[in-house]
């Protein structure tokens, strides 16, 4: 499994996806840092928390914009929902990249 989740955004108005920017996961650290064309595009509203779209964001967890995308590992069915992305143990990182951490309530996507 690689440690690079592409973010994308989905464009409503011609179908098409916007690279948003990557999350990494490093040994002991995960970093957040928008693409060059996200970055350097007026138009493309950053995301919340991240407001300065010129910096690399760290953190000892997985980002909780991010992180909260994802079921609950306390759930009763958390087993059930491992098995069908093929994990044995709850992993924020592969769960939001096997499952792309879609919501109905927004465009984003991680690839």
């Amino acid at each position: 499994m690689q440690n690079v989740i592409c973010v994308y955004r989905k464009d409503e108005l011609n179908n098409s996806r916007i690279h948003v920017g990557n999350i990494i996961r490093e040994p002991d650290v995960f970093k957040f840092r928008y693409s060059e064309e996200y970055r350097n595009t007026a138009s493309y509203a950053p995301i919340f928390p991240f407001l300065n779209k010129d910096m690399e964001y760290t953190n000892i967890n997985l980002f909780p914009v991010f992180a909260s995308r994802l079921p609950d590992p306390k759930r009763k069915d958390i087993d059930k929902i491992l098995n069908k992305y093929n994990m044995s143990e709850y992993d924020q990182f592969t769960l939001l990249q096997k499952s792309q951490g879609r919501l109905p309530i927004d465009t984003l996507e991680f690839i």
